[in-house]
């Protein structure tokens, strides 16, 4: 009987009987009579081979996870009489191999026990044959391997037949287990086995732990301990300034702006760039952090990726013999693209672009809005990126801020603008993990910047007072150069007009009223009149 087995009991004519849950990727192959496979298989890409030469054995798994697994009974010798039991809620990770050879061999493993990979389990003697040489009598091939509930077995262990272990017990990595270890909760291990440690407790994850223990308060413990010597690490780089400054331009400070998007972050480009003493890369929004972190970010990367092939589809069809001028732009495509290898992981490459045509700017800056959704450990990174780094925060109020996101996605999707608009709208409101919302942040981006940053490298600005004289001075002195004029005009990248409806105008208002409440506590005396505050009232 060859086959691949489904959810139902199939029966052949020699009496073999065949069902597996979730058997799809399983291959059965029988040679003989009255044999009998039941597994309750609960990981639909399992690929498992079980192959029987011989009659009678019997097969019975309970709920369980095989992923890439043997199971022989027999060889071009038949074996017959096999039993195999094995307790719900089993496991075995890759390259796991039972191999049962003898005759009447028994195999009975107990509930929740988890074997890791390439662990092997072999019953041998058949067809090989052992005498006592004196007496000429045969050594019977007979065994048994018993395995006890919540047993854990590393990687690579050997058990062969007459192996037994007791309850809550753990097998040490490539360890070779060839009798018995009747007392439970004990590490065993080497080869041979022996008992390494006695007196433990295990548990599969820390979902399992339970709570209250004495367990779950250790672990606790524990986890706040990496934490704590984690952060003390980060605090004591950033305060060295060791990590990457070897090759910064002596002297530069690194700006990096973080958002947030549709808050006017054009507009400060543009006024940085045009300052004598303010370096930029040839790209506005760089988007390395953001792309080397986040899928949703990937599109930025694709985009760079397709005007390469463009300029090298140029540089093929120009019938021009100086191809100059279109080597230099694929030359330019490429560079964007180059500043993702981060080969070293110390995205020298990132750096390296930021300087490249550096004269004797004070300050080389990246202005990315979507960085303010990096996480803390990221952000941490960019503080440590140069031996003085600033960050820049923008805030606008946050409905105001969420519409005009909202009116420049329905924009780039063409079609009905204020239907797109709606559509938009109505989406985020369902879905308060909308990446639209994260964006809309503050609060958490605040915390964040707290975090890795003293308040010094921090500079927080908001919209509504952000085009004025008074402001363009204060980014002067925070970035330590000298005033520069600038424009009053905040119409940069201007979005198109739409006036948004009463009904998601108070969606917008209660699903962002954290961050509203945030920015008031943290900015009581700052936060401009026109923000919709006054409508965020208690009542």
């Amino acid at each position: 009987m060859c086959a691949i087995p489904t959810e139902q009991e199939n029966t052949d004519q020699n009496g073999n009987v065949v069902r597996i849950a979730n058997g799809g990727g399983f291959r059965v192959n029988i040679s003989g009579r009255n044999n009998t496979i039941r597994v309750e298989n609960a990981d639909a890409t399992a690929k498992v081979n079980i192959r029987i030469r011989g009659d009678g054995n019997n097969i019975e798994i309970e709920k369980c996870i095989l992923k890439d697994f043997s199971l022989v009974i027999g060889s071009h010798q038949p074996v017959h009489g096999v039993n195999i039991r094995i307790g719900k809620n089993f496991s075995i990770e890759p390259g796991g191999v039972f191999e049962v050879f003898t005759n009447f061999a028994q195999v009975h493993i107990g509930e929740q026990c988890m074997l890791s990979r390439n662990v092997t389990l072999h019953f041998g003697d058949n067809p090989h044959l052992i005498f006592d040489k004196e007496s000429g009598e045969y050594s019977d091939g007979n065994g048994a391997v018993t395995i006890g509930s919540k047993v854990w077995v590393g990687e690579g262990v050997y058990l062969s037949k007459r192996a037994a272990i007791a309850d809550e017990c753990i097998v040490a990595a490539r360890s070779v287990v060839t009798r018995s270890f009747p007392v439970s909760h004990c590490v065993i291990g080497g080869n041979p086995a022996r008992v390494v440690k006695e007196g433990i407790q295990w548990f599969r994850n820390r979902t399992s732990l339970p709570r209250p223990s004495i367990y779950a308060g250790a672990i606790d413990a524990y986890d706040s301990a990496v934490e704590e010597r984690s952060a003390a690490r980060v605090k004591t780089d950033l305060k060295s300034r060791v990590i990457w400054a070897e090759t910064w331009p002596k002297g530069a400070t690194l700006l990096l702006g973080v958002g947030a998007m549709k808050a006017g972050t054009s507009w400060l480009y543009d006024y940085l760039s045009a300052h004598p003493e303010v370096h930029f890369s040839p790209q506005k929004e760089v988007h390395y952090f953001d792309v080397l972190t986040s899928r949703s970010e990937r599109h930025h990367l694709n985009a760079k990726i397709r005007t390469l092939a463009d300029c090298v589809s140029e540089l093929q069809s120009t019938p021009s013999l100086n191809i100059a001028p279109e080597i230099k732009k694929v030359e330019k495509a490429l560079a964007n693209i180059q500043i993702y290898k981060n080969g070293a992981g110390t995205h020298e490459e990132y750096r390296s672009y930021l300087t490249k045509r550096l004269g004797t700017q004070r300050v080389i800056g990246d202005i990315t809005p979507s960085y303010c959704a990096l996480s803390e450990k990221l952000l941490a990174e960019m503080y440590a990126l140069a031996p003085s780094v600033k960050f820049v925060f923008v805030m606008r109020d946050p409905v105001d801020r969420l519409w005009s996101a909202v009116r420049m996605r329905a924009k780039q999707m063409g079609g009905d603008f204020e239907r797109c608009c709606c559509t938009l709208s109505e989406d985020i409101i369902r879905n308060g993990s909308h990446p639209m919302l994260t964006r809309a942040g503050y609060r958490e981006t605040l915390d964040k910047l707290r975090a890795v940053a003293p308040k010094e490298d921090i500079l927080i600005l908001f919209y509504e007072a952000m085009f004025t004289r008074e402001t363009r001075d204060k980014i002067c002195d925070f970035l330590n150069i000298r005033h520069h004029p600038g424009s009053d005009t905040k119409k940069v990248n201007e979005g198109r007009s739409a006036d948004i409806p009463p009904d998601i105008f108070d969606a917008f208002l209660k699903l962002l009223r954290p961050e509203y409440d945030a920015v008031r506590q943290a900015f009581p005396s700052e936060v401009p009149e026109s923000w919709h505050i006054a409508q965020q009232s208690d009542g």
